[in-house]
C-alpha cells in the first residue's frame, strides 16, 4: 500500500480550519492532526513536525474522500493508527510507519463484536 507525503501549502491549523482530533507521537515531536476547510469541509490528515512547523498532507491510494477518517493514535514515536469509517458496519483500520512513509497495516473491519 503507498502513501503520500505531500508539503502543506497552508497549515490548517493558523488557517482556522475545522479541527477535529489532534494527537502527538510519544516524544511529542510529531502532531498528527484531522482537519478540514469550514468553507468545502473534507476532513484531511496531517502531520506537524513540532521543531520547525513543517505541515504535510497524508495521502494514499485507496482514500476515499466520503469516508470520515477519525480516532487517530500514536503506537509510540513511529507508527500512526487511524480509522476511515465506510459505513455504519465497515471500517478500514490503517497504522503508517511515519519515518518510513509506508504502510505497516490496513485491516477491514466488519465493527461486529459477537459473543
Amino acid at each position: 500500500m503507498v502513501c503520500d507525503f505531500t508539503g502543506a501549502r497552508i497549515d490548517p491549523i493558523l488557517m482556522n480550519y475545522e479541527l477535529f482530533e489532534i494527537a502527538d507521537n510519544s516524544s511529542h515531536k510529531l502532531r498528527s492532526f484531522i482537519a478540514c476547510d469550514s468553507k468545502n469541509c473534507q476532513p484531511k490528515l496531517y502531520l506537524k513536525k513540532l521543531s520547525n512547523g513543517v505541515v504535510t498532507e497524508i495521502n494514499w491510494i485507496t482514500q476515499i474522500p466520503y469516508m470520515p477518517i477519525g480516532r487517530i493514535i500514536w503506537i509510540g514515536d513511529n507508527l500512526l493508527a487511524f480509522v476511515h469509517q465506510n459505513g455504519p458496519n465497515i471500517a478500514i483500520i490503517s497504522v503508517i510507519k511515519v519515518k518510513e512513509e509506508e504502510f505497516f497495516l490496513y485491516w477491514l473491519t466488519d465493527n461486529q463484536c459477537g459473543l
